[in-house]
C-alpha cells in the first residue's frame, strides 16, 4: 500500500484541529451552587488538626530543664540514649544499606 504525503499531511491537521480546538459542550443546565457536606468524622479530624497546628513545636519547659542541667554539668546521657538518638535521626535508607 501506497501512503502519499497528502494524506500524512491531512491526517496531522485533522488531529492538530481535535486537540488545539476542542469544542466544549454543555449538556446540563447549572442547577445551583456546589455543596460539600463533611461526615463528622472529617470534622473531628479537622478539629485534631487545628489543635495539633497551635501547639508550639519547641517545649521551651523541656530546653530550659537541659540547658540548666548542661550548665551545671549534671546532664549525663547514657551511652544507649546517645546511640539511640543518633539512629532515630538516621533517614531509613542510610539503615537499610
Amino acid at each position: 500500500m501506497l501512503i502519499a504525503n497528502a494524506q500524512v499531511s491531512k491526517v496531522y491537521e485533522l488531529h492538530l484541529h481535535k486537540v488545539y480546538n476542542p469544542q466544549v459542550r454543555f449538556t446540563d443546565p447549572v442547577s445551583g451552587p456546589d455543596k460539600l457536606t463533611l461526615s463528622s468524622r472529617a470534622n473531628e479530624m479537622q478539629a485534631v488538626r487545628d489543635y495539633v497546628s497551635a501547639l508550639p513545636d519547641i517545649r521551651g519547659d523541656k530546653v530550659l530543664a537541659f540547658q540548666h542541667m548542661i550548665g551545671k554539668g549534671t546532664y549525663q546521657p547514657s551511652d544507649y540514649d546517645t546511640a539511640s538518638a543518633i539512629v532515630a535521626g538516621m533517614p531509613r535508607a542510610r539503615l537499610a544499606s
